[in-house]
């Protein structure tokens, strides 16, 4: 990790940290609202470990913000409408093979939060398990290219390019 992405780590920590301790939750509260042991969410807000896109994402529910003030310290503030050119957004999340752009992140009051989500093919990864993440909400994916098996529950699907999938409300787990 880069000496910037590690500034940037730590004070996105600070301010989960801050905004927990605003909302007067427990470390044990938040462990359970956002599903990590309490030791993980104590490294995660003390800046230590690298935090996945579903921790911070259930942190700005508990606390009732966008996932945008948590990131950049400020709050949406576009009401009429927003354009998101190629290659623009922000970058939300970025892992080996994985990067998740939010395209929207300064249209205020939204009622769907647009990602783009960018998976690299590894063939090493073909035959093992999914990783499942649970999450509240809908979700919906469509699939530019390529193939996307996907897990909700015991179901298994295998999405083709110009497919498309909703999840209910329901729905917990996903790929």
């Amino acid at each position: 990790m880069s000496v910037v992405d590690n500034e940037k780590l730590i004070e996105v920590a600070k301010r989960i940290r801050e905004m927990r301790e605003i909302s007067g939750f427990s470390v044990e509260e938040m462990a359970e609202k956002t599903e990590v042991s309490v030791s993980e969410y104590k490294a995660y807000e003390n800046g230590t470990e690298d935090f996945p896109f579903t921790f911070i994402h259930k942190c700005a529910l508990a606390f009732g913000l966008g996932i945008t003030d948590i990131l950049e310290g400020e709050s949406a503030r576009l009401k009429s409408y927003t354009v998101t050119r190629r290659g623009g957004g922000r970058q939300t999340a970025e892992e080996e093979g994985i990067s998740i752009v939010n395209v929207a992140p300064m249209f205020k009051n939204k009622i769907a939060e647009p990602y783009f989500c960018q998976y690299d093919y590894n063939e090493s990864l073909q035959n093992k398990p999914i990783h499942l993440t649970k999450h509240a909400g809908q979700e919906f994916d469509f699939v530019l290219s390529g193939k996307m098996k996907i897990q909700i529950g015991n179901n298994f699907e295998e999405l083709a390019a110009g497919r498309v999938r909703k999840r209910p409300k329901s729905a917990t787990t996903r790929s």
